[in-house]
């Protein structure tokens, strides 16, 4: 791997990308209508969500990290718990809402999850030696 430390990876992390780069936001949906001037019955209607989009600065910054990544290496990184998931609940006047999802790339979980690959590689490639000794 590129970097020995953490804050190594994190400042280079950040030199390529804006923090803000490392988080997506959108609607996942909500409801609309509610009126101030009592114009009667409510006319709530629903608010569709907008689809989740993909967060392509992950597959950027594990290229940053460890250019020769192997696919299976890269099925591993990508099941680890390297995204962090909210959604938040805003309620508005007049029964209004939105409900909004973020997910964005948790640094110190990705660099944990880089660690334990590197470790795996430097275990196999350390098996295949002792291997070829016999």
């Amino acid at each position: 791997m590129k970097y020995q430390t953490f804050q190594e990876f994190k400042d280079a992390v950040l030199a390529e990308h804006d923090e803000y780069d490392l988080r997506e936001t959108w609607r996942i949906g909500g409801q609309g209508g509610g009126s101030c001037w009592d114009e009667g019955p409510a006319n709530h209607y629903a608010i569709e969500g907008a689809p989740e989009p993909e967060l392509k600065v992950l597959d950027d910054i594990i290229e940053l990290a460890i250019p020769d990544l192997t696919f299976r290496e890269y099925k591993v990184l990508i099941k680890a718990d390297v995204v962090k998931r909210s959604e938040e609940h805003e309620n508005e006047y007049y029964g209004n809402w939105t409900k909004t999802g973020t997910k964005e790339v948790d640094l110190d979980a990705l660099w944990r999850a880089l660690q334990d690959v590197m470790c795996d590689r430097e275990e196999q490639a350390e098996a295949l030696r002792a291997g070829e000794e016999r």
